[in-house]
């Protein structure tokens, strides 16, 4: 028995220590924006391990990192539908334009790698831009997260329905 509470502690410590949980990154949070405006895009840390907080920039120079969700305990029936609850904002002056310029839809063998998954709001894809990318590597998004100090490798947090 002591085993399988040791072998459960040091799954959580493995699993904290691989999603790379950032708890600063939820102070602030609070109800999501009503009326943001049009999405440029909306991308996230693909993460078998658990949600991922996601950040979606807007047109008006403004962006949100939703970094909580509603969720089902274990024991309810819900449906599946992802609905992200709180979020971080804030404001950027960087041309993100760049990131979709730059973006290419080279599938490579992605079971090994770590990957963002990059939505585009469907203005740009009027414009000619694809509905969604995967990004391996960019200059660009790397340059645009530390402008806006943020970093998308953490988990969102659950928030139960009763």
């Amino acid at each position: 028995m002591k085993n399988k509470y040791l072998f459960g502690l040091l799954l959580l410590i493995i699993s904290l220590f691989i999603t790379g949980c950032e708890d600063d990154i939820y102070s602030g949070a609070s109800e999501p924006l009503e009326n943001p405006g049009d999405v440029i895009f909306t991308i996230s840390l693909k993460n078998n391990a658990c949600i991922p907080v996601q950040l979606t920039v807007y047109e008006a120079g403004t962006y949100e990192l939703f970094t909580e969700y509603k969720a089902c305990r274990s024991n309810q029936n819900c449906n599946s539908m992802l609905v992200y609850t709180k979020s971080v904002k804030g404001s950027y002056s960087y041309d993100v334009m760049k990131i979709l310029d730059e973006t290419n839809n080279d599938f490579a063998d992605l079971s090994d790698t770590t990957y963002y998954e990059l939505y585009v709001g469907d203005k740009y894809v009027e414009k000619g831009y694809e509905y969604n990318y995967v990004i391996l590597e960019s200059k660009y998004l790397d340059e645009f997260l530390d402008e806006i100090d943020l970093k998308l490798n953490a988990c969102a947090k659950a928030k139960y329905i009763n």
